[in-house]
């Protein structure tokens, strides 16, 4: 989502020591890549695409562009947090992805669509950005002090954890209501 995207390259390059990037951009398709390249280009940020990936890659000099689809659980599980995008677009995408990894949630003012996100908020796991200062500063926060990365991205699990076992619940209502229905079959005179 680029007006993500063009809020985040900014506050990531005003970071005097800048955490590795690695950008999942929302669609790989060839348009949207050739912007995002060109966007990158013209900041003079080095990137190199996941598909083009060798072993000189330099995490500390190179943004890490995942040009590919299928990576995003995978990153998220390394991750130390992450930007959801489309919070500044029309809505925010999944913010119960990454907080499943103990990890921090960072994402645009339009989340009013997701209640898991407006409760993530609530529980401490999730911080709303509304423009580029408020973005490097919750980066700078993020990168600078573990002990409050450690503790949101500990409230963004918790979260979850907190609201697993629905299918459980779900089955055993199911399961509950059948017996009763052939039970009162069983009962009944026809």
């Amino acid at each position: 989502w680029d007006r993500d995207e063009m809020l985040l390259l900014p506050a990531w390059s005003e970071l005097e020591e800048r955490p590795s990037l690695v950008l999942v951009p929302h669609q790989v398709n060839h348009e949207n890549m050739a912007r995002l390249y060109q966007e990158l280009h013209n900041r003079s940020i080095a990137y190199l695409p996941v598909s083009a990936l060798n072993d000189n890659f330099n995490p500390e000099q190179e943004i890490l562009v995942i040009d590919q689809t299928g990576y995003l659980l995978e990153l998220y599980s390394i991750a130390s947090f992450a930007y959801v995008g489309g919070g500044f677009g029309v809505n925010v995408h999944n913010t119960l992805e990454p907080a499943v990894y103990n990890i921090p949630v960072l994402f645009g003012p339009r989340y009013h669509n997701s209640p898991e996100a407006e409760a993530l908020v609530a529980a401490g796991g999730a911080t709303v950005i509304h423009d580029q200062k408020e973005l490097a500063a919750a980066l700078k926060t993020l990168t600078g002090d573990a002990a409050q990365r450690a503790a949101r991205g500990l409230a963004a699990g918790a979260f979850v954890q907190e609201r697993t076992g629905a299918a459980a619940i779900i089955a055993e209502s199911i399961r509950h209501s059948i017996t009763q229905s052939t039970a009162t079959c069983q009962g009944a005179n026809y």
